[in-house]
């Protein structure tokens, strides 16, 4: 498995011209797109997360490394580690900041049945034992 920095200096340019016009490759790709949908799970709120899940898959989707320059392909790949990056650090702040989850959430807690009794009427033996 990759690590992020492998995938950052691989996407950062250096000061060589020939190292500066390499193509990503589509397993790099793969591995950073797998990465930024696992850091967009963690997201507490289903609506951040599925948003997130969502983006990712359609900036992927959209992106076609044959067709893209080499130019095109590296300004992608290192705008997607700076994204994920930024990405784990919203995720953490999310969690530091989270709210009651919302009930279409399939990770949320399951609710536990309302308890009735505890409102109901005072009874009728507690009146007689007033008077």
């Amino acid at each position: 498995m990759f690590r992020l920095s492998y995938i950052a200096r691989a996407a950062s340019s250096s000061s060589s011209p020939a190292a500066a016009a390499k193509v990503p490759t589509q397993h790099q790709l793969d591995v950073l797109r797998r990465k930024t949908i696992r850091a967009a799970k963690v997201f507490s709120d289903y609506n951040f997360r599925q948003y997130f899940i969502q983006h990712t898959k359609d900036r992927y989707a959209k992106f076609e490394l044959p067709a893209a320059t080499p130019e095109e392909a590296q300004r992608f790949m290192t705008e997607s580690v700076d994204g994920l990056r930024q990405m784990r650090r919203m995720a953490l702040v999310n969690a530091l900041y989270s709210q009651q989850r919302v009930i279409l959430d399939p990770k949320a807690p399951a609710m536990e049945p309302l308890d009735y009794t505890q409102h109901a009427a005072p009874k009728a033996a507690d009146d007689d034992e007033k008077q």
